[in-house]
């Protein structure tokens, strides 16, 4: 809608399995919150499903949302740096202590479950690795003792 100046194209569908596609789903949510508003409000009509209006009109659904959409901006970045060609291990690791962090201080207590499950899946990947390679890997890499670049 060029009323609102949205950039970006529309809503993305999403695949059940796969974090960046949820990412960019709700992201793109975000983006167009002000249109989905316009819609649930000024064309409610065209809307069959009453829980969806419902959702379009509360301010708390897009509140939620901004805060997964944060919490999955981190993961979606250390997705697309692990499947890059020049990946390290120092690499590797520093996205995961830096997912660490991010998880342990989502805070929105409407969504305690999925803080839980993200917890779950992140400690299941973390049992994975020989931490002592990576922590060596980390401690020899050439940025070590410099401040390395995180994408936010």
């Amino acid at each position: 809608m060029e009323k609102f100046r949205i950039q970006g194209g529309g809503l993305k569908s999403y695949c059940k399995t796969r974090w960046t596609s949820v990412y960019e789903t709700l992201s793109a949510i975000v983006r167009l919150q002000r249109a989905l508003e316009e819609i649930a409000i000024n064309h409610s009509e065209e809307i069959n499903d009453k829980n969806l209006k419902k959702q379009l009109k509360n301010p708390n659904f897009y509140f939620d949302i901004k805060a997964l959409v944060q919490v999955l901006q981190p993961i979606k970045n250390a997705i697309k740096i692990m499947e890059g060609d020049k990946i390290t291990m120092a690499d590797v690791f520093i996205q995961m202590i830096y997912l660490a962090y991010k998880i342990k201080h989502f805070n929105n207590n409407n969504m305690l479950d999925f803080k839980k499950y993200i917890n779950n899946m992140f400690n299941k990947r973390w049992e994975e690795f020989d931490f002592n390679i990576y922590l060596l890997a980390y401690f020899l890499h050439p940025a070590y003792r410099s401040k390395y670049y995180f994408i936010d």
